[in-house]
């Protein structure tokens, strides 16, 4: 799979958190776009939101039933949502 559709993948997937690795090539990529933003980062993880989320978005919260699981690999390789 192509790591430049991960934006297509997350919107198809209604992906409205996103969990990984601060290492990982994705949470570089999402770093660099100003649609999604740090809601929370240790030495282990990062977890993303978008960007035009409620303000209350910094507080974790889980996320609604609506919202799909994608995993993405430690190489950054995002397994796709089930159809």
């Amino acid at each position: 799979r192509d790591r430049s559709d991960w934006r297509a993948l997350l919107a198809q997937c209604r992906i409205g958190t996103v969990l990984v690795y601060p290492t990982a090539p994705l949470a570089t990529a999402l770093r660099a776009d100003p649609a999604w933003q740090v809601v929370y980062e240790d030495v282990r993880s990062v977890i993303f939101r978008p960007s035009e989320s409620p303000s209350e978005a910094n507080l974790i919260q889980p996320a609604p039933s609506r919202d799909r699981i994608s995993a993405v690999q430690s190489d950054g390789v995002i397994t796709p949502c089930p159809n």
